[in-house]
């Protein structure tokens, strides 16, 4: 009998992205939206642009410093915001909510911003459920 445990997580990783997918472009019909297709990142602005790049650089600082510390002690992280997880949780929940109020602010389609809001809301739902249940039990 074959080995499947890598199959199945992937399995539920693809799941995953396309009903994270399915979401957006539901969204999209339902709020009348039009917006790049991912990867794409527009920004709405050049305030917007700036205030993005902050934040990627502050974070990548706190990623190099978790990495430092993680390379060079034996002890776990125990202060939460230099856990590398919670950086990248951070990183999206602030990114994505200087983006939606960009939008809300400067968008020529002022609606594009509740399409940001839902698809952060799904997305962070969708990380906690898999966090939550250690991948459906497959870690």
């Amino acid at each position: 009998m074959q080995n499947h445990t890598i199959l199945i997580p992937l399995l539920i990783l693809a799941l995953l992205l396309v009903a994270s997918y399915a979401f957006e472009y539901v969204m999209k019909k339902l709020l009348k939206v039009e917006r790049e297709k991912w990867p794409s990142y527009n920004h709405v602005n050049d305030l917007h642009r700036k205030i993005d790049w902050i934040i990627r650089i502050v974070s990548s600082i706190f990623v190099f410093i978790a990495f430092y510390y993680y390379g060079t002690t034996d002890t776990p992280i125990a202060f939460w915001p230099f856990q590398p997880l919670t950086i990248f949780i951070l990183l999206l929940f602030i990114s994505e909510s200087v983006r939606a109020f960009m939008e809300w602010k400067y968008a020529e389609n002022p609606r594009t911003y509740l399409l940001t809001l839902s698809s952060m809301i799904f997305a962070l739902s969708l990380f906690s459920l898999v966090i939550l249940t250690d991948f459906f039990g497959y870690l």
